[in-house]
């Protein structure tokens, strides 16, 4: 049984894995639903991506049943709330630009 990091991001990471029989793997991730686990290599069924559900293990930890064999496993932390950044960010400028627009100090007249 062997396994490697192959990729690393900011709420994502690679492994390439090879067990000799099926088992569970517990990982040292704070369990939240929004974990996603993509077996992005499957030799058994020819498929190529396959989503495998993420468990609470214990109180806090996250464990995910891996099948026998050599493959890569992707594991990705997509939050809702995160989809909604982008239509915050052009909110928060829209806003930002017209506030910019309508409170610009008005010039005195000249007498």
């Amino acid at each position: 049984n062997a396994y490697n990091f192959t990729g690393y991001g900011y709420n994502d990471f690679e492994i390439e894995y090879t067990i000799d029989e099926d088992m569970w793997a517990v990982l040292s991730l704070s369990y939240d639903p929004n974990w996603k686990f993509t077996l992005l290599a499957d030799e058994q069924t020819n498929s190529l991506k396959r989503e495998l559900p993420g468990e609470q293990a214990n109180v806090t930890l996250t464990a995910v049943y891996l099948p026998a064999g050599a493959h890569k496993l992707l594991i990705e932390y997509r939050p809702f709330a995160r989809s909604l950044y982008p239509v915050a960010a052009v909110f928060l400028l829209g806003t930002l630009f017209f506030c910019g627009v309508e409170w610009k100090p008005k010039k005195k007249a000249k007498i």
